[in-house]
């Protein structure tokens, strides 16, 4: 309780005039100085004494539910009444990352026998006058009166237990201010120095175009900036130019970049590697390598040497390996700075436990969110709450979208009208100072405008032969459709129909996590930026679901795409001729072309209302709109048309057919439904979800729920149970036992992971006829209904097998099965 008082007054300390200290507020020092007031039980002290093995007089006497945090709130309430306001009470019972709801009668009485009565209340008020005296409080009587809940306060609290709680002291030791401030610097959570006044050039060795140059001078702290820009045209670097002029002013203390994906974030995480060492003093470049924050982030911190790492995270000198104290969930948005996934942000305003540690997690960053246009309404509800509240913990948001509409840009920047005729600008720029209301707008000029042809057709075996007359000029063509069915379907159709010569592609989730890393690392050799005469060899056609609009940078001669919704065939056309660099490379007689394929019957409302496979997996009301539009265009123009196509696409206007006023009720009802499930998602404070329950929700897949499958070769297991054969690998993984060392377990555990494949719940195998017990040590297997490992054999003919080498058959008539081209589908069977 001392060393975690004295741990946050060396954060304070450390962090002097940076926004993180200023957010802190004072009273969280008294909070982590009482906020274990509740272990002077003889409940607690029982189990106390018989973890390191003392006899004890309390016999078998259990704690209470909720345990000392629920108590230390119960007894600063009760016993501390004068001095300690209800909310610091409860915000004291909160430390252990959730809240017991005693404010709803749940709180008990001091007379349970767990509390030990008179006796015990005696030994905590002699507590209490030690470490008010040790803090030299003595006398002050507002130190605990704080009115409201502060997440900040609490997170504080959280990070100062941990910290004081990993000290090396014993029973003889006090702690002291230079022992804390060494410890708080040991995890590497401090301030780095930047390089002062660098331009843009400076920091990324070319000169800024106009969209860069405008954002000169237009940071400021705890405020929201919005870059609306074409695709391609340079918003990260936009985006780290503004952090700079934060970071390097101590107006930010740190950076989070949040990506739709996790392959995204990995891409944007090189990038901010790269920033970070243009940008730190040299002293400080050695620890320029950002932390990789995203839910399977935890197989590149312990593997990238995994020799060197061991459960205490210590080199051979006995001293902590650079960055491991961050290499946990809970910690790892801690470490100053970072690129991950929207989901890790969002996890602290959901209902879950320890959101309050992320919140001060994302205090005074520079958070920046990119694609924000890739969001639903659910995540999108979620994402709005969040930038409210990230601005009343003092961090500085940029959000980044080619395609966002003005309905969302309101919503992000809290605002219901727009004065000026700024607004409908683009590219445009919309600032929000911290604390004001008004709006900012800045205009700057466009790049170049490019105009792209478009074609359209309705029959998918026109589009192949269009496919194949462009790839045998030897162009590179990328065919995007809309489902991961529509491309193993199609990918059928053109392997029939593909001359020898040609080369064909398929790229889509239901892939093992290696084969598709591999798939797309060979692709992007190929048709990524720094392509070389290889591109020139042959023609290819890739066929892709929605994991090329943004994840993977490939550059396209020809585009064909299934119609999308207009911000999505905007970043789709976003892929076509991207890089002028590669305009060498491509064929004689390459152009700018684009086809769209509609639906039979597309113009028609009811094709849209009564047949939701079209439109799948988008809102049907929103495709058909989009249909009506881009059906009757031969050309669009980048970036001019970008705004008023949405606005088209997205703008309320009232429906004259009943089919169509259907589809738009049902739009507004599921949107609806949506934004009122995230507000639910978030809670109160109180009774949270640890953060792996399937109930706790970043993104919203209605009421498929998604589970891994892992497939096996037969007999894949050896007699003694110590390796494992997938049907992706060769070499056998080792299994350790679950007495293992920790890095053994990890190592074991990445090797399985490379081998998951991610599908719906209704598409895998039924737990019971695979059961995976026997690695419940290195992989999360569930229980009781919640299962999200499935595991199956594969036959010679790629059929799926249960344990028992029976056909799996989730609905009749259907098969689970795995090809090598076209990866995990579902056979219908006649």
């Amino acid at each position: 309780m001392k060393a975690a008082f004295l741990v946050i007054k060396a954060l304070r300390k450390i962090w002097d005039g940076y926004p993180l200290a200023k957010r802190i507020p004072l009273y969280a020092e008294r909070l982590a100085l009482f906020h274990d007031i509740g272990k002077v039980t003889p409940a607690f002290q029982r189990k106390l004494y018989q973890a390191i093995g003392w006899p004890n007089e309390w016999g078998a006497l259990n704690e209470n539910e909720g345990g000392h945090a629920r108590n230390s709130a119960l007894f600063l309430k009760k016993e501390f009444v004068e001095e300690c306001s209800e909310d610091f009470a409860f915000m004291a019972g909160c430390h252990h990352g959730g809240a017991w709801k005693w404010r709803k009668g749940g709180e008990g009485t001091l007379e349970q026998e767990e509390l030990g009565g008179q006796e015990w209340k005696e030994l905590r008020f002699q507590l209490m006058q030690e470490l008010k005296l040790f803090a030299g409080l003595q006398g002050d009587s507002t130190h605990m009166t704080a009115k409201g809940y502060d997440p900040i306060a609490v997170g504080a609290v959280v990070l100062a237990d941990w910290i004081s709680s990993g000290m090396e002291l014993d029973f003889s030791q006090s702690p002291s201010q230079k022992t804390c401030m060494e410890a708080l610097e040991a995890t590497g959570f401090t301030p780095k120095e930047w390089k002062a006044g660098l331009n843009f050039q400076s920091l990324f060795s070319f000169p800024p175009n106009p969209m860069q140059k405008a954002c000169e001078g237009l940071a400021t702290p705890g405020g929201i900036i919005i870059v609306e820009s074409g695709m391609g045209t340079g918003k990260t670097e936009a985006a780290l130019y503004l952090a700079y002029q934060l970071l390097e002013k101590k107006k930010a203390n740190g950076i989070y970049f949040a990506m739709p994906s996790r392959l995204t974030s990995e891409k944007i995480h090189e990038r901010l590697a790269e920033f970070l060492k243009g940008g730190f003093n040299k002293a400080e470049c050695e620890d320029a390598t950002p932390m990789l924050i995203h839910g399977n982030a935890w197989l590149k911190w312990t593997l990238v040497k995994p020799d060197e790492f061991e459960e205490q995270s210590n080199d051979s000198t006995g001293n902590p390996l650079k960055d491991s104290w961050f290499q946990t969930k809970k910690r790892a948005l801690l470490a100053p700075y970072g690129a991950g996934t929207i989901d890790q942000a969002l996890l602290s305003i959901l209902n879950v436990r320890h959101r309050d540690l992320r919140a001060l997690a994302l205090t005074g960053k520079v958070v920046i969110f990119d694609e924000v246009h890739s969001y639903d309404a659910y995540t999108g509800s979620l994402l709005v709450s969040l930038v409210q509240h990230l601005q009343t913990w003092g961090a500085s948001v940029i959000i980044l979208s080619a395609t966002l509409t003005q309905e969302a840009r309101n919503r992000l920047l809290d605002i219901t009208e727009e004065a000026g005729s700024k607004r409908h600008s683009y590219p445009l720029i919309s600032c929000k100072a911290g604390g004001q209301a008004a709006v900012k707008y800045c205009e700057f000029a466009p790049p170049p405008p490019v105009s792209v042809s478009l074609q359209s057709c309705t029959s998918m075996g026109e589009a192949a032969q269009v496919a194949i007359q462009h790839a045998m000029n030897k162009e590179q063509v990328l065919w995007i459709v809309n489902t991961v069915r529509q491309a193993q379907e199609l990918y059928r159709q053109l392997q029939a129909g593909c001359p020898p010569c040609l080369e064909l592609g398929l790229i889509h989730s239901c892939f093992p996590v290696g084969i598709r890393q591999k798939q797309e690392a060979e692709w992007v050799d190929i048709l990524g930026k720094y392509a070389g005469a290889k591109r020139q060899e042959k023609g290819r056609i890739l066929i892709a679901t929605q994991v090329l609009e943004q994840s993977v940078d490939v550059d396209a001669d020809f585009l064909i795409t299934q119609l999308a919704p207009t911000d999505m065939l905007f970043q789709r056309i976003g892929r076509l001729w991207r890089h002028t660099r590669l305009d060498t490379l491509r064929p004689p007689g390459a152009k700018r072309q684009a086809l769209i394929t509609f639906p039979e019957d597309w113009e028609a409302p009811e094709t849209w209302s009564l047949h939701e496979e079209n439109a799948r997996p988008y809102a049907p009301y929103v495709l058909w709109r989009t249909a009506q539009i881009w059906g009757q265009r031969g050309s669009v123009t980048l970036p001019e048309d970008i705004r008023p196509l949405l606005q088209e696409t997205y703008e309320m206007r009232g429906e004259t057919t009943r089919e169509g006023n259907k589809m738009k009720q049902n739009l507004q009802k599921e949107r609806e439904d949506l934004e009122r499930l995230a507000e639910l998602s978030q809670g109160e404070i109180g009774n949270p979800y640890d953060e792996d329950s399937p109930t706790l929700r970043t993104r919203y897949d209605g009421e498929n729920q998604c589970v891994q499958v892992l497939l096996l070769k037969k007999d894949c297991l050896s007699p003694r149970g110590d390796w494992l054969k997938t049907f992706f690998d060769e070499t056998p993984i080792r299994l350790p036992s679950p007495q293992a060392t920790h890095k053994e377990k990890n190592i074991a555990t990445a090797a399985l992971m490379r081998n998951l494949i991610t599908v719906p719940e209704y598409k895998a195998p039924d737990y019971e006829d695979f059961r995976l017990d026997f690695l419940a040590h290195l992989l999360w297997t569930g229980k009781n209904e919640i299962r999200p490992l499935r595991a199956a054999f594969v036959d010679d003919d790629g059929t799926l097998l249960t344990q028992s080498c029976l056909p799996v058959q989730r609905q009749q008539n259907n098969t689970l099965r795995y090809h090598e081209k076209l990866g995990y589908y579902v056979q219908t069977n006649k």
